[in-house]
């Protein structure tokens, strides 16, 4: 089975003051991102792709964004609300932009979520949940998924940006944050696992194991 993985649109207008939005900031969509969710819609159906479900978070740009693709699609379905796929509490980065929190919590704090996906310490502001806690969200919810949708089906999980990156423990190895090291070490190179507003990966569940098609996908059309 198959999980198409989105990221929700954008949420702030062009010009305006971007900041940290995480599981208490329950923004909508702006308009460029109901245009990147119809962007979807309209390549899933030119893809000749029918989802067998649609999940999303618990907050609006998501279930919105997930509306909006089904919309495009043409077809009866309502997005299945999932707690597992809430976006990160930033805790004392919530509505700080990137400027602010170099300022208030150090550059270096900044470079290793931006870069390498790695938490803050406490002393630069950890945040209100932990990565373990994620971890096991992301392996329960990719768990229920591949038993429900066994075979060659495929759903489609609207989240964010910070959870999205917690997908990265289902690969063998698992490429989440320090693992990011183990993967520079063998390529040369660190990745860069930051997937973009409207963007989406595919991950595939045979043969016993998750592998990724793609990360993070343009849909070309925005």
């Amino acid at each position: 089975m198959k999980i198409i993985l989105s990221r929700h649109g954008n949420t702030f207008e062009n010009g305006e003051k971007v900041v940290m939005a995480g599981l208490t900031n329950d923004l909508p969509l702006v308009k460029k991102g109901e245009e990147q969710a119809r962007a979807l819609g309209k390549k899933l159906k030119a893809e000749g792709i029918t989802p067998e479900a649609f999940y999303c978070s618990e907050l609006q740009r998501t279930r919105r964004y997930a509306e909006l693709v089904i919309e495009e699609l043409g077809i009866d379905a309502t997005p299945i609300t999932d707690s597992r796929l809430n976006e990160i509490d930033y805790g004392n980065w919530t509505g700080l932009s990137d400027d602010e929190i170099i300022a208030k919590f150090g550059a270096d704090a900044m470079e290793a979520w931006q870069k390498y996906s790695q938490w803050p310490v406490a002393s630069n502001g950890a945040w209100a949940s932990t990565p373990e806690e994620k971890k096991q969200q992301v392996l329960s919810f990719a768990k229920d998924m591949a038993d429900k949708y066994a075979g060659n089906k495929t759903i489609v999980a609207v989240s964010h940006g910070g959870l999205i990156r917690s997908f990265l423990n289902l690969f063998i190895p698992p490429m989440a944050e320090s693992n990011c090291y183990e993967y520079a070490s063998e390529h040369g190179e660190f990745p860069n696992w930051k997937v973009k507003t409207g963007n989406y990966c595919i991950l595939e569940y045979a043969l016993g194991r998750w592998n990724h098609e793609g990360w993070n996908l343009s849909t070309g059309e925005i």
